[in-house]
């Protein structure tokens, strides 16, 4: 009867070991991704906010590399910085930007928001991996 508990030891930690070195390999995969996808949204801000707009190559060559890494949700936001007189004096608040072309410029004082969600993540991956990769990127238009 011993003899059994020490095999069922021993097995147990063979395949511990082989799931751990498993996961090790390939959450390292997962979290570099998740690295590419969040420098890749930084630097496409910066260029946002460097042309002060919003161009449709960009935008185009941003998403095919973004699709390439996996399947992205990305939601481009711009809030423009709006002046209120009030009681109080001057009051400014931020309301969504509403372009009517993609190639006009950007409001100085607005803000840009990059949303990216990973979409379709499965139960295995999340095991893996952790949650999937949300980024927030923004900054204002100087």
């Amino acid at each position: 009867m011993e003899a059994l508990g020490r095999g069922i030891a021993s097995l147990f930690c063979a395949v511990s070991l082989v799931f751990l070195l498993v996961y090790q390999k390939t959450s390292a995969v997962g979290w570099q991704r998740n690295q590419t996808v969040r420098a890749m949204s930084k630097e496409y801000v910066k260029s946002i906010q460097r042309l002060g707009r919003v161009t449709e190559e960009g935008w185009g060559m941003f998403w095919q590399e973004l699709q390439r890494l996996g399947k992205f949700d990305a939601k481009l936001t711009i809030y423009e910085k709006r002046r209120y007189e009030g009681e109080a004096g001057a009051i400014y608040l931020y309301s969504e930007w509403e372009q009517s072309g993609t190639e006009e410029q950007i409001p100085e004082g607005s803000y840009v928001r990059l949303t990216i969600v990973q979409e379709d993540i499965q139960v295995w991956d999340r095991f893996w991996y952790g949650d999937g990769c949300v980024v927030f990127v923004g900054g204002r238009i100087i």
